[in-house]
């Protein structure tokens, strides 16, 4: 969120931030696609004005499947559109995930968490 913070002063866009207590650790949220794509062109302009040869981007939406454990019960070509439909009760929230227990989520279990890294 820290990062966030400083892209939204210095673009002047507009962020409402979440009705819950949050670090600089914790991920931004309340953000639409198109700020987080301008988050993501902002952030790779900085590395570039740092002689970096880094680009940032949003993560596609099979990668974003496979992140949620949806990644081999889809085709990687298939478009969001057309996967929609079959997408319902998959996954390791639905119960029918491969190896995922049902997990109870309800409006009052609004919480963040902070990752430091991420190991492939």
């Amino acid at each position: 969120m820290r990062d966030y913070e400083v892209f939204v002063r210095e673009t002047g866009r507009v962020w409402n931030q979440p009705g819950f207590a949050q670090t600089g650790d914790h991920p931004a949220v309340n953000l639409h696609w198109h700020d987080a794509w301008a988050f993501c062109e902002w952030l790779t302009a900085k590395a570039a004005a740092l002689k970096l040869d880094v680009v940032y981007r949003l993560p596609t939406d099979h990668e974003w499947s496979c992140a949620a454990g949806l990644g081999l019960s889809e085709l990687p070509t298939e478009s969001p559109q057309n996967k929609s439909a079959d997408s319902r009760n998959k996954g390791p929230m639905s119960g029918a995930g491969i190896g995922h227990p049902r997990m109870a989520c309800s409006p009052g279990n609004i919480v963040t968490r902070v990752f430091r890294s991420f190991q492939r």
